[in-house]
């Protein structure tokens, strides 16, 4: 019986991934050291049709909404709101008391930093 030469498994190793762009390096540091300036232990970054937002948290327990909307006729608005996180009992007797000085529930969300959808079931209990 002839013996049949035994292979050795080939290695096959991943092409490199390319390095990033250095612009986007110097993007991502810029970012970090001001969510490092800004004393956010946690944060989410979104982009979407128009309006760009960051929500965080920082060390101390203050939340922090920025929202920018830029709708592209010209008009831009921006929105900053610090304050300290709320107990949802809390929450819910802002929410009523902006209600009742006239503030939309948009407006509320973005002043308390939560999102419309829980200011409409605040109001609503």
């Amino acid at each position: 019986m002839a013996k049949l030469p035994i292979r050795r498994p080939r290695l096959i190793t991943p092409s490199p991934r390319p390095a990033p762009a250095p612009i986007a390096n110097q993007a991502f540091a810029e970012m970090a050291n001001f969510l490092d300036e800004m004393g956010l232990i946690e944060a989410t970054i979104s982009l979407k049709d128009g309006k760009k937002s960051l929500k965080g948290k920082t060390a101390n327990g203050e939340a922090i909404n920025v929202i920018v909307r830029n709708d592209g006729t010209g008009f831009k608005e921006q929105t900053v709101s610090i304050c300290r996180v709320l107990s949802i009992s809390d929450r819910r007797i802002e929410a009523k008391r902006l209600k009742k000085e006239g503030m939309s529930q948009v407006a509320i969300a973005a002043k308390l930093g939560v999102s419309q959808k829980t200011i409409s079931d605040d109001l609503a209990s």
